[in-house]
């Protein structure tokens, strides 16, 4: 199989409905996307993460209702029922009506942060808030799903990587976090898709492991090198790219091209001879 190909392939085998993650490495993989994507102040960042989570719960519980109930039954043991319903309890009733919202929350998270054990499991309070949401508190819910759509298309990626996961078994994808993000953002341009995530694979194999997801230096140089190497060796493939683009797309991409550079003006022959 081409290996374009396969990178796409790869991200759309599941695993068994009985497979689920263990909490741990849940967490682990979680807080793992959120640094790729330059989320690392250490002061702020587990109630960050706990929002983060919090929304992608009440996203996953929309999309998959099954898969989490299922994951919030198996967090029920670090996390009992009776936390949970003092936590929601303990919400302003109307914390989604905030123009912020969801900081708002965060600022919740904040203050469990400061008043409980370091070890305390805040992550799966979180989740589990947002799993048994939509039940338990509707207006919360639904107020939670609004808030992906006015996101930047980085922040709503990271808002449904708990529902992208929920068919491994809450499993990330075992590819690195900037190829899954790829995956997300074309997922509706199959060519472009395993175009593209074959020549970042290349990109990323090169480059040091801490690097961020969308650090972009690197992307700006590594796609003009790409680019100037895909017209040269691949334009065969230029007609289905170009197939899968919007007309205005395409314009607007021919238009920049075009005004960055710029045909040589013709040179008037004769006026060069007689001069």
């Amino acid at each position: 199989m081409n290996r374009a190909l396969h990178v796409l392939h790869a991200s759309s085998s599941g695993h068994s409905a009985a497979e689920l993650e263990t909490p741990e490495a849940l967490e682990r993989n979680f807080a793992g996307v959120l640094i790729k994507f330059g989320f690392t102040d250490k002061e702020c960042f587990k109630p960050l993460m706990a929002t983060v989570a919090f929304v992608n719960a009440v996203v996953c519980a929309r999309v998959d209702p099954e898969a989490a109930a299922r994951l919030d039954a198996m967090l029920r043991d670090s996390v009992p029922d009776e936390t949970v319903e003092e936590v929601r309890k303990a919400l302003h009733p109307d914390i989604h009506k905030a123009p912020d919202f969801p900081t708002p929350m965060q600022r919740v998270f904040v203050s469990l942060v400061k008043s409980r054990p370091e070890e305390w499991p805040l992550f799966r309070l979180a989740l589990r808030l947002g799993l048994t949401c939509l039940e338990h508190a509707p207006q919360l819910g639904v107020a939670t799903l609004d808030v992906p759509r006015g996101m930047h298309e980085e922040n709503e990626f990271l808002a449904g990587r708990l529902g992208d996961w929920a068919p491994r078994g809450f499993r990330r994808p075992n590819q690195p976090v900037f190829l899954e993000f790829l995956e997300w953002r074309y997922a509706r341009k199959p060519v472009e898709c395993a175009i593209l995530s074959a020549e970042a694979e290349a990109v990323i194999e090169q480059w040091p492991k801490e690097t961020d997801a969308l650090y972009m230096p690197i992307w700006a140089w590594a796609g003009w090198l790409k680019g100037a190497a895909f017209v040269r060796h691949r334009s065969m493939l230029a007609p289905a790219l170009f197939d899968e683009m919007r007309p205005e797309t395409f314009a607007g991409l021919r238009d920049a091209a075009q005004r960055a550079f710029p045909e040589p003006e013709t040179v008037d022959a004769d006026r060069t001879h007689g001069s």
